[in-house]
Formats: structure tokens, C-alpha cells, sequence
């Protein structure tokens, strides 16, 4: 385990091969699984292990490539994960996040200091396809800053969805109208319910203009893709959650527009998942950040 410390925050961050960090789906680079503000408000959680699917032990700001080169390998051949490693293809069908496979990790050099980490995920050429990754982990005030810097070291073109998960519970706080997600830049998502894309019927999430909140304490999971036509392009995007009882938010900067946000809860974990579409041609590198500022209400007053 790795910890970042400044007197302000606290970050840890597991270590590739450190449970939770061990699996095929989350990018093993800068798994931070704890944030602490002061050293008395945490603001991470896990997913719960009673999904409809099996769990894979996502914690914290894990993060995800979601490419899927199955197709591109046969039986006994292997397909990379981007961030993880390369996968032994031993049946028909598509990767799935929550199979266990036979896989190769990446390589991942790891240094670090008091107040940053830095993360370098080696290329391995697979079906055409190889990335290097350098990330950045670092802590200043109460602000945390995570930098990517993706370079395309293969033969074909990346294209990919990045997204960091999000996986956030405020001091401990469970899922209620408390919660507020804020997506000043997004259009005016109106005051109803939204209904679920998936059994059209109002779920429990409710707009409330540009944002969202929670109609009461929910044990049922969310999961919800929202129609973002019309968020501002202006650089950097910037949303924020907060929690009106627990008196603590997180304003979030990406230097990136979302092409596509969707909303993962359950009863103690809200999951706002703001896409980063990517396409790298070989020989081109793609740079990004993403900032947290961890903010107690109460002391600001």
C-alpha cells in the first residue's frame, strides 16, 4: 500500500497485485482506494458484493479502459486489457467483466514520495496493439490531481472509453436525498423522477436541474445512462457530489468533455461515471488529467 500524505489529505492508493488491485477489469496504475480529508472524513467505498453479478472488488477512484479486442484473437491466442494485461482467450464471446480469466499483467514501475506516485505501465504488443501509460498521483492542500499521459507504441489505432469509476461514499453517510450530484456544464435535466432505460419505470434517482439526487434511502442498484446532448465543451468539465448531512463534497475538474455519463448506486455507493472517449493513432500520445478538491462544509463556514 501506498500513502500520500500532506497533514491535509491522505491517499492510498494498492499497489499492483495488492487486493483490491488484483483482477482483470480496473487499471492497476494508481488504484486509489481511500481518500481522508483531515484526517477524519473519508469519502471512498466499495462495491457491494450482493450485485446481480459477481462482484469485482471495485474501491475507491479505480479507473477503466473499456476496449475489447476479443474479436481480433482465436482460441488459445491472447487479447490486451488496456491497464491490466493480456488475456488468454479460451472460449467463444466477448470479454466480460465479471469472468475470470488466465491473464499476463502489464508491467507497472512504480515510484513515490510524501505527496505524489508515479505509475508506468509498460507496452507489450498483442494483436497489433501496444500503450504505455504514465500516471501521476498527487496531493497539494486538500486537492488531489491524478495526470494521464497514453502513448500508442503499436501498429493499430487505439479507440477506447477511459472513465474512473468513482466509487464514492461520503463519511460513511448511506444513499439518500443527501446525496447531490451537481453537472453545472450539463443542459437543465429537468425536476421528474428518471425513468430507467431498463424497465421504464421511475427509478429512484430524480433530476433536479442540472444534477441529480436520490428520492430516498435506496438498497436497489441504479444503473443509468443519461442524455448529456448539449454539455458545454469548455475545458475543464467540472461537477461536483455532496452530501448536505455529512456537511462534505468533492468538486471534480477533467480536462476532457464526457461523451457519456452514467449513473451506477446502490445503498452505499454513488458511481458518477463520466466517459473519456478516446482514439490514438500509432505514434501519438494523449494527455488528460483529472482533479479532486476535498472540501468540509462545516470548517469553510
Amino acid at each position: 500500500m501506498i500513502f500520500l500524505q500532506n497533514g491535509t489529505l491522505r491517499v492510498e492508493i494498492a499497489d499492483p497485485g495488492e487486493h483490491p488491485n488484483d483482477g482483470v477489469r480496473f487499471d492497476r496504475a494508481g488504484f486509489i482506494t481511500d481518500v481522508v480529508l483531515n484526517n477524519e472524513i473519508h469519502f471512498c467505498g466499495s462495491e457491494n458484493k450482493n450485485n446481480i453479478h459477481k462482484t469485482t472488488h471495485g474501491r475507491g477512484l479505480c479507473c477503466e479502459y473499456k476496449m475489447d479486442a476479443s474479436s481480433e484473437a482465436d482460441i488459445g491466442e491472447r487479447y490486451p486489457k488496456l491497464g491490466v494485461g493480456l488475456v488468454l482467450k479460451e472460449k467463444e464471446g466477448r470479454y466480460h467483466f465479471t469472468e475470470k480469466y488466465d491473464i499476463e499483467y502489464f508491467p507497472v514501475e512504480v515510484q513515490s514520495a510524501d505527496t505524489w506516485a508515479q505509475f508506468v505501465t509498460k507496452a507489450v504488443l498483442c494483436c497489433g496493439y501496444a500503450a504505455e501509460q504514465i500516471k501521476r498521483v498527487s496531493i497539494e492542500d486538500n486537492t488531489l490531481t491524478v495526470e494521464y499521459e497514453l502513448k500508442n507504441v503499436g501498429e493499430k489505432e487505439i479507440v477506447t472509453d477511459e472513465y474512473c469509476h468513482n466509487f464514492i461514499n461520503i463519511d460513511g453517510y448511506a444513499m439518500s436525498d443527501d446525496y447531490i450530484l451537481e453537472t453545472p456544464m450539463m443542459k437543465d435535466f429537468g425536476n421528474d423522477q428518471v425513468i430507467s432505460k431498463y424497465t421504464d419505470a421511475p427509478s429512484k434517482l430524480k433530476a433536479c436541474g442540472k444534477g441529480f439526487t436520490f428520492s430516498d434511502v435506496n438498497k436497489d442498484i441504479i444503473l443509468q445512462d443519461m442524455d448529456i446532448e448539449g454539455t458545454s465543451a469548455e475545458l475543464p468539465f467540472v461537477w461536483k457530489l455532496r452530501n448536505k448531512a455529512a456537511q462534505a463534497s468533492i468538486l471534480a475538474e477533467d480536462l476532457y468533455t464526457p461523451s457519456a455519463l452514467c449513473i451506477w448506486t446502490t445503498d452505499h455507493v454513488i458511481c458518477p461515471e463520466f466517459m473519456h472517449s478516446i482514439s490514438i493513432k500509432p505514434g501519438e500520445t494523449c494527455k488528460w488529467y483529472r482533479k479532486m478538491t476535498f472540501i468540509d462544509e462545516e470548517e469553510d463556514q
